[in-house]
């Protein structure tokens, strides 16, 4: 036998080497991963630290107790579900995000439901912008106060509500949903009748209008030709 075939022999078994090698590494790591991955579905993710984010109204050591999540204790997939449901019986929470991060820290994202209106019916309560109703808290007496006539459903009137305060800012408003879709608006003191079809006016043109009439003295002006009906200063609604 030539040299030269005994070399090539033996290239041809070193080349079948280093492809046997490669493969039983490949087959190595990825067995591995494999049964890293069972054991880590197996167990779940062990909480080491909680990190709670975007609390305004939610207090954050109340909220994790009744969370039910401690120190060192195992969150399994399968657990997740019944957890957020126990985060979102609070009255703040509206949605719910739990992030599973290094070092066994869980990330628990708020997002709170935001009050827009004071709900003056039957009893104090908040209105929210997403149509929930929550119980009264005094921190919210700012809002505007809302009175529904015919006990219609709240959540229909929240874009009107927005726009109300959109266009009259900073003044003190107390909104009145009557029947026949007439919508009643006191601002500082003046009365504002809106139907159903006006369109509400510019800030910038209220609060000329307004100003024009205080400075004047006047109690009533007809606003027919601006798109709205009266404002009046005073008198019973």
């Amino acid at each position: 036998m030539s040299t030269r075939n005994r070399s090539g022999r033996r290239k041809r078994r070193s080349k079948r080497g280093r492809i046997l090698l490669l493969l039983i590494i490949i087959l190595t790591i990825a067995v591995f991963f494999h049964f890293r991955k069972q054991k880590i579905e197996r167990k779940g993710f062990k909480v080491q630290k909680v990190v709670i984010e975007g609390c305004e109204n939610v207090k954050a050591e109340e909220f994790l107790a009744s969370s039910g999540i401690k120190k060192e204790m195992v969150i399994k997939d399968v657990d997740k579900e019944k957890i957020m449901k126990r985060m979102k019986n609070n009255r703040w929470v509206k949605d719910v995000l739990l992030t599973e991060c290094a070092f066994g820290t869980l990330v628990i994202e708020i997002t709170e439901r935001k009050p827009i209106a004071i709900l003056k019916n039957d009893r104090l309560s908040l209105l929210c912008s997403d149509g929930t109703i929550i119980p009264y808290s005094k921190e919210f007496s700012d809002l505007s106060h809302v009175y529904i006539s015919d006990r219609r459903d709240p959540s229909l009137f929240i874009s009107r509500i927005v726009k109300i305060e959109e266009v009259y800012g900073s003044m003190s408003v107390t909104i009145y949903f009557k029947d026949k879709e007439r919508t009643v608006v006191i601002a500082d003191g003046f009365k504002i009748l809106i139907g159903s079809s006006e369109p509400l006016p510019l800030k910038t043109e209220l609060y000329n209008v307004v100003k024009e009439m205080k400075s004047n003295g006047y109690t009533i002006c007809d606003m027919r030709f601006k798109n709205q009906i009266i404002f009046e200063k005073g008198g019973v609604l």
